[in-house]
């Protein structure tokens, strides 16, 4: 009888575990960008900043999602563009790290500085870019196509065990800080996983 007892309480702690899982997927996904992008079939934008092993500056590009065509474009913003209208991207990284000596927070500024840039040429109004991915890439093959490189990077990091468990783990420490958008780097890997190689646009 006291076996049957234990074995009662122990099925009803796990179902209350998992009845915790899964509230607490529901509350990060609702207040996810990319997740409610992908209920509502809207594209999901990101910058991603690609960084070569010994080179000083990463090269950046804007990620724009589609979620109900499952297709990805990759847009690369050269080094050497006037992001505004006396610096270039490269300079303007160069010296927001000066400034902050910190790789994300020069990453941030030579980003905001490229989005308006973009902003000004598009003739219709640029989605909320809502994420900024970090991509490591182990060597830059043709530096003539860095927007390849840097596609080819994102779909290869998604069969990366480390990869994942960094995902993980930065997504478990924002939630846990209450920003349900730092779901949004795992929830983009798990998309990528199901987009064909052939709707990879660099």
């Amino acid at each position: 009888m006291e076996l049957a007892g234990r074995a009662l309480r122990l099925e009803r702690a796990l179902a209350a575990l998992l009845a915790a899982a899964v509230l607490a997927a529901a509350w990060a996904q609702a207040g996810s960008p990319l997740a409610e992008r992908i209920r509502s079939g809207r594209p999901w934008l990101a910058w991603v900043a690609a960084r070569e092993p010994g080179v000083p500056v990463p090269t950046f590009h804007l990620a724009v999602y589609d979620p109900a065509r499952r297709r990805l474009i990759l847009l690369h913003v050269p080094g050497d563009e006037k992001v505004d209208g006396r610096r270039t991207l490269d300079e303007t990284y160069r010296r927001a790290l000066k400034g902050a000596k910190d790789p994300a927070a020069a990453e941030s500024a030579a980003e905001d500085l490229a989005q308006s840039f973009l902003a000004a040429l598009s003739p219709e109004p640029i989605p909320e870019i809502s994420a900024r991915l970090e991509l490591p890439i182990h060597s830059l093959a043709d530096e003539d196509e860095p927007a390849l490189e840097a596609v080819r990077a994102l779909k290869a990091r998604t069969r990366s065990a480390r990869a994942w468990a960094a995902w993980t783990a930065a997504a478990a420490r924002g939630l846990l800080r209450g920003d349900r958008a730092a779901l949004d780097p795992l929830l983009f890997a798990l998309e990528l996983r199901r987009v064909p190689a052939d709707s990879l646009e660099p």
